[in-house]
């Protein structure tokens, strides 16, 4: 099973291009006509300054999930080189795996056990559909169930 948000992040990237480019004009026009407003160039600065910021943390993410292998990918939606995973482990090796949804983004929460120690990660999911969530929710109850039976019949 596979999931991304290519869709999402290909629509956020158009759009805040777009805002980046009218926020720059604007502020522009604003020094180049003398316009002293010091509320508007300040305002127009943080809108601008806050659009770049996530035009750059704007990450796109691929999550295959296999009987056997885990694999998280996550990327710049500009990055032309290939994409290295993140994350790639064995589905033997999951302690716990949770998804944590809350308003505007989801969580992915994968506990793993190595020489009895737990390790941690937490993945934002940004832009996943309802649908592609009730899909990834479906693989993670099954990856729990066949974990509980492996540790039954071991």
């Amino acid at each position: 099973m596979k999931i991304d948000n290519k869709s999402y992040t290909d629509r956020t990237v158009v759009v805040l291009i777009v805002l980046i480019i009218l926020v720059t004009v604007f502020f522009l026009g604003m020094l180049l006509f003398g316009i002293e407003n010091l509320l508007m160039l300040i305002s127009s600065g943080a809108v601008l300054s806050l659009l770049l910021w996530r035009f750059l943390t704007l990450r796109r993410y691929h999550i295959e999930i296999t009987e056997y292998l885990l694999v998280i990918k996550y990327n710049h939606p500009l990055q032309i080189r290939h994409r290295q995973p993140i994350l790639e482990l064995p589905t033997a090796e999951i302690y716990d795996i949770q998804l944590e949804n809350s308003v505007i983004i989801s969580f992915l929460k994968i506990t793993i056990q190595k020489r009895k120690k737990f390790k941690t990660f937490h993945y934002r999911l940004y832009g996943i559909t309802k649908d592609k969530l009730t899909i990834l929710n479906k693989a993670i109850q099954s990856l729990t169930v066949r974990h509980i039976e492996n540790e039954i019949n071991d």
